[in-house]
């Protein structure tokens, strides 16, 4: 998810989830939800992966800067 956190935070707000229930999904804290939606660190592939599949979005959509 290299520089593209927003499309992240975007699709869990998109799907009405909270932090916590993309975490309780994903099998990672809420905080560390905070800090992938932040672009603080960014999560392991494996992770990426399990995001993409709770939110329902192809794993590119989080790596796809938005056309303008």
């Amino acid at each position: 998810m290299s520089g593209r956190p927003a499309r992240l935070t975007i699709a869990r707000e998109v799907l009405g989830l909270t932090r916590a229930q993309l975490a309780n999904a994903i099998g990672k804290s809420a905080a560390a939800v905070g800090q992938f939606e932040s672009g603080v660190i960014q999560p392991t592939a494996r992770g990426a992966r399990a995001i993409a599949s709770a939110l329902s979005v192809p794993i590119d959509f989080l790596h796809r800067t938005p056309a303008v």
